[in-house]
């Protein structure tokens, strides 16, 4: 069937008049949001691109990711008139990726929808300074609800598909009407640059953080000392487990709270002050929920048998938010942390995708030949601890060496990267 041009012009053209006012009404309903949003710079001579922020809930407040911000004390923001202005950063919750910055109060700034709940397929709009494209405006709809991208994270993000990129995180996502529904965080993948899959963190755990973080509630998780993986279907088997519900405990580490508690590789963990772990994810969201309190109980499945574990964190030292000035920040690590398997003779058996190991171009078969200088022992990897950036001698695949820097507290000059579209890390997850 032939359709003539004239047809085809009377079936577009109401449709054209119809989206120019719509578009041009979303544009007059994004100004303000615009004006409320601002380019994160480094406050020194280099005043390097970190990313974006927007004034929030009230004047003086605002927040950005606390990848964003890192280690610093005060960062320089730049607003859509190209104001400068120096904000400390307040507090930071590195777990969730929030931080609050103080700012100086202005009449403009971004609230949420008032009842209104975001709804898979609702149209949003991302502002940010992609590439250091200052306050650029991307479309896009929700494509996903409440995706746990990183499994020891308690954070259920928004996925759409308005365009962000590097220098977009910890700006704006709004409705049509430039309300807040989230904070960009994240993209897909771990790619550097945007595939169609982003991340925002929701409205309502931005609110929650931003109450936590003023009323200096505690933010960190406790720390059980686990490391854990989910129970696939081999697993399953070979355990002749009829379900595949909990998380089979991997090791655990001496001293900690769930050493202490009595739990034992091969436990699986069924759930916590009664909350069910039905897999990796939900462990982080029943920490959460215990957070502050004294003790909580185990249950875990041990030989066939139901054993119930109380775990003690009253004597623990109290976690408190980063107030201006020096963040505290975590003084150790281990090895394997860093996202390295070592073997014997200081051969890496493996690699986790997107860890610091990964990132720093190491790979399964490397040998690592010292570390500082010294050589290394089968107990060097174990027993030694990473207080300060380390100097690692590694011998590569072709017989060539090479020196690697391996700094856990260094910001990477990369977005924060994830392990999967919407797929919780089947590697080992420490908690």
């Amino acid at each position: 069937m032939r359709i003539l041009p004239q047809t085809i012009l009377l079936l577009v053209l109401p449709m054209w008049l119809f989206m120019v006012p719509q578009a041009s009404k979303a544009m007059v309903l994004m100004r303000p949001a615009i004006e409320a949003t601002f380019v994160i710079r480094s406050d020194d001579l280099e005043e390097r691109l970190l990313g974006s922020g927007f004034r929030f809930l009230r004047p003086g407040l605002a927040v950005t990711n606390a990848h964003v911000v890192g280690s610093a004390g005060t960062v320089l923001i730049v607003d859509v008139h190209g104001n400068r202005e120096v904000a400390t950063v307040v507090a930071r919750d590195t777990v969730r990726d929030i931080a609050i910055l103080r700012v100086s109060p202005s009449d403009t700034y971004i609230l949420p929808p008032e009842g209104e709940a975001t709804e898979l397929g609702q149209v949003v709009y991302a502002i940010g300074a992609p590439y250091g494209v200052d306050f650029s405006l991307s479309r896009g709809i929700v494509s996903a609800m409440e995706r746990q991208i990183e499994a020891n994270v308690p954070v259920r993000m928004i996925q759409h598909d308005a365009a962000v990129n590097p220098g977009s995180s910890g700006g704006p996502l709004l409705d049509f009407s430039g309300h807040l529904i989230g904070m960009n965080s994240q993209i897909a993948d771990g790619f550097r640059n945007f595939i169609g899959i982003a991340y925002a963190i929701p409205t309502e755990t931005l609110v929650a953080a931003v109450a936590r973080l003023e009323g200096g509630g505690d933010i960190d998780l406790p720390r059980l000392g686990l490391r854990t993986r989910p129970i696939d279907p081999k697993i399953a088997a070979a355990l002749g487990l009829e379900t595949r519900e909990g998380i089979l405990v991997d090791s655990v580490e001496a001293g900690s709270l769930a050493a202490s508690a009595g739990v034992q590789p091969g436990d699986i963990l069924r759930a916590v002050n009664g909350q069910p772990i039905m897999r990796v994810g939900d462990l982080a969201f029943a920490l959460e929920a215990v957070v502050g309190q004294g003790g909580f109980d185990l249950l875990v499945i041990r030989g066939g048998a139901h054993v119930e574990l109380r775990v003690r964190t009253a004597t623990d030292t109290p976690t408190t938010p980063v107030r201006s000035g020096e963040p505290a920040k975590r003084t150790e690590y281990r090895f394997d942390e860093t996202g390295m398997q070592i073997g014997a003779d200081g051969v890496i058996e493996d690699v986790t995708e997107l860890s610091l190991a990964h990132y720093e171009g190491l790979q399964a078969g490397d040998r690592i030949l010292a570390v500082n200088g010294a050589g290394v022992t089968n107990t060097t990897f174990e027993q030694v601890r990473i207080t300060r950036p380390v100097l690692l001698l590694v011998r590569v695949s072709d017989g060539s060496t090479k020196h690697i820097v391996l700094d856990p507290w260094a910001r990477p000059g990369r977005m924060r990267p994830v392990s999967g579209a919407n797929v919780l890390d089947e590697a080992v997850v420490l908690f």
